[in-house]
């Protein structure tokens, strides 16, 4: 009898480390889980953050005068300034500026 309670302890403590090292395991898994959940989350916010600052700006500086050779806007108050830096402009928006 104290050798099979001696067998029975021995497995149980086997059993109990395994145990554990699953619930570890688990824990990292769920871990990693939140962690790319958070991930998105704060790319989702930079984003959103991204598309209400690009808004704002568009309304303060008025509408576009240029659309440049690489898509992208000028606002620049004389032709001399527009799409510097962007390949030169390829449309001008209602008309060049002047200068």
């Amino acid at each position: 009898d104290a050798r099979m309670a001696k067998v029975d302890a021995k497995a149980d403590a086997k059993m109990a480390k395994i145990d554990a090292k699953a619930d570890a395991k688990m824990a990292a898994v769920k871990t990693d889980a939140k962690m790319a959940k958070a991930d998105v989350r704060a790319d989702a916010k930079m984003a959103k953050a991204d598309v209400k600052a690009d808004a704002k700006i568009a309304k303060a500086k008025g509408p576009a005068t240029a659309t440049c050779t690489d898509g992208t806007k000028s606002y620049a108050d004389s032709r001399a300034g527009a799409c510097s830096g962007h390949g030169g402009v390829k449309k001008w928006m209602g008309g060049a500026p002047k200068k």
